[in-house]
């Protein structure tokens, strides 16, 4: 499935049908819009996400589907996000066994939903993923930072959007970063030759 500026108005909703199934979805716009459930509810498998770069300033794009990641490559779920701005994803995300996310591109994903199903593991190779929701849980489970030689970073925006106990490795050009304010205690980070955290005073 592609997005395209082609016949997409400004801020669009478009409804996603019941269970439906998207092994590619590329986003190729700078027009904002939301992916959003339809009257029955239901969910979005989704194998993989480009999102690419082309020419002026893109908008935000949304998920806010709940979504089912499944290996649209090997054993991984590929979101390869560059371009202006974020993919924000704001509902759940679940997964079929085995499956992890590969984050690639130096594009950020925003990360704003509550108390998600999906266990990890989580590798963000490049760009950034920021975890945005007061209280809301919405990393849990491995997650690897870095490791390449692109820069990736995961940040934590509000109080205990990450759950405490999730398992932070940090490589070489990655770094974690937490503020200065209370944001929420996490107990295991670990960082390794050649990554960096920098976390506020309440860790």
């Amino acid at each position: 499935a592609m997005f395209t500026c082609s016949g997409l108005s400004a801020n669009a909703e478009v409804t996603v049908a019941s269970e439906a199934f998207i092994k590619d979805l590329v986003i190729e716009t700078t027009t904002a819009f939301t992916l959003a459930a339809d009257e029955n509810g239901g969910s979005l498998q989704l194998g993989g996400i480009t999102r690419t770069d082309v020419e002026g300033n893109e908008g935000n794009h949304t998920i806010a589907v709940p979504l089912v990641v499944y290996a649209g490559s090997e054993t991984n779920g590929v979101w390869d996000v560059v371009g202006a701005n974020s993919l924000i994803i704001n509902a759940d995300i679940s997964k079929t066994d085995g499956t992890y996310v590969l984050k690639t591109g130096a594009g950020n994903i925003n990360m704003s939903y509550r108390n998600t199903s999906f266990t990890g593991p989580w590798i963000i190779r490049e760009g950034q993923i920021t975890a945005n929701v007061n209280g809301g849980n919405t990393f849990k489970g491995t997650v690897t930072i870095g490791g390449g030689e692109a820069v990736a970073k995961l940040v934590q925006n509000q109080k205990n959007s990450i759950a405490g106990m999730t398992p932070i490795h940090i490589f070489k050009n990655g770094s974690f970063e937490s503020g200065d304010i209370d944001y929420g205690r996490i107990h295991n980070i670990y960082v390794h030759e050649g990554g960096a955290a920098r976390i506020g005073g309440y860790f």
